[in-house]
């Protein structure tokens, strides 16, 4: 499953809109992260100008070399803006909030509800994915070996982990299941 517009599909690591506005992507992703693709900046138009963001030196000129070897003398570099993290995030929280009614709020209830439905026809997919981290292979097939099932139960609990730190300690999901199905102990 590849998330690209058929009209944007000239290069792989690349993903974008009508509007010219472009997501510069590692399909292959990172193998710590598990399936999908890795976020590596934004490229978009502002009148003549081209723009890159990224959020670190080394893929500000990694992505100066891919826009020079796809554009060439089309284009001319002009400028490098670095900016403080802390200070971007400072002078954002110094916005006053949109107005929200109470209306706008989805119920907490809700919400549990809506994100243990997405767990679970999420990893009702990851069984059947190839995973990177697995050696390209889906959990069923790494728990054939019993490298496989350690490196399986790893991200597993790895997994579990992450929830229950987004989370704050509450359960969001149940993977007992599939620990079953994969023939594994917890």
């Amino acid at each position: 499953m590849k998330p690209f517009l058929p009209y944007t599909s000239i290069r792989e690591d690349f993903d974008g809109d009508a509007d010219a506005d472009f997501t510069w992507i590692d399909p292959m992703g990172r193998k710590k992260l598990g399936p999908g693709f890795l976020h590596l900046g934004h490229i978009r138009f502002e009148g003549n100008k081209l723009v890159l963001e990224v959020n670190s030196r080394e893929r500000l000129e990694r992505g100066k070399k891919l826009l020079i070897e796809i554009l060439g003398s089309l284009i001319r570099h002009r400028l490098d803006d670095f900016r403080d993290v802390r200070k971007t995030l400072e002078d954002s929280t110094d916005k006053e909030p949109p107005d929200k009614t109470a209306g706008d709020e989805i119920p907490p209830d809700i919400q549990a509800e809506l994100g243990a439905q997405f767990m679970k026809d999420y990893m009702r997919q990851w069984l059947d994915d190839n995973i990177p981290a697995l050696g390209n292979k889906t959990p069923r097939e790494a728990c054939r070996t019993k490298s496989g099932r350690e490196k399986t139960r790893e991200l597993l609990k790895s997994q579990e982990n992450i929830l229950l730190h987004q989370h704050e300690g509450s359960a969001v999901y149940d993977f007992s299941e599939i620990y079953r199905e994969l023939g594994l102990s917890e």
